[in-house]
């Protein structure tokens, strides 16, 4: 039952009409986001009972404010903080999304390789990169995929339900 729930949601938000949400890019932004922001329920952290989820974000402002804006309108239990980084705090982040260029995902991630940082990207080589998670476009709708070696080296729990709706390899 909790994997229907699921699978609609996420459904929602990738069949939703652009007419609805507004321009495509805005649309897939939000999508993004909202992707983001539910991944915090499928994936536990090492000693994470209790503490504020740290949603980063590098290089993409309107990914924030749309983190925000969600967060600010859910009324969950766990508290979340969401904000832009700096390269120097992204070990304290639980999720980092990193929007850029090769090189400056190369280098945040080599930054974070050591910590327990669920990172996600929707860059093109992010998962030769050995980024955790990458959002890609099929037909039409913003799907996932899980690096599965990179997440194993980390000590993060990726639900089993998540990772049915993802593809892996």
């Amino acid at each position: 039952m909790k994997l229907k729930l699921l699978s609609v949601l996420f459904l929602s938000f990738t069949f939703a009409s652009p007419y609805v949400w507004g321009s495509a890019s805005a649309l897939e932004t939000k999508i993004k986001a909202a992707y983001l922001y539910n991944f915090t329920k499928f994936v536990d952290w090492p000693q994470s009972s209790g503490k504020t989820i740290r949603i980063c974000v590098s290089g993409d402002s309107q990914i924030t404010k749309m983190l925000e804006d969600l967060a600010s309108k859910q009324g969950e239990k766990k508290e979340f903080s969401i904000q832009p980084i700096t390269k120097s705090e992204v070990e304290t982040c639980d999720i980092l999304y990193i929007s850029g260029n090769d090189r400056e995902v190369k280098n945040i991630l080599e930054l974070v390789k050591e910590h327990d940082v669920l990172t996600v990207s929707d860059n093109d080589r992010f998962y030769d990169h050995g980024g955790i998670v990458t959002f890609f476009s099929e037909n039409g709708k913003i799907r996932f995929q899980i690096n599965l070696e990179a997440a194993r080296k980390t000590n993060l729990k990726i639900s089993s339900k998540l990772l049915e709706l993802a593809k892996t390899r």
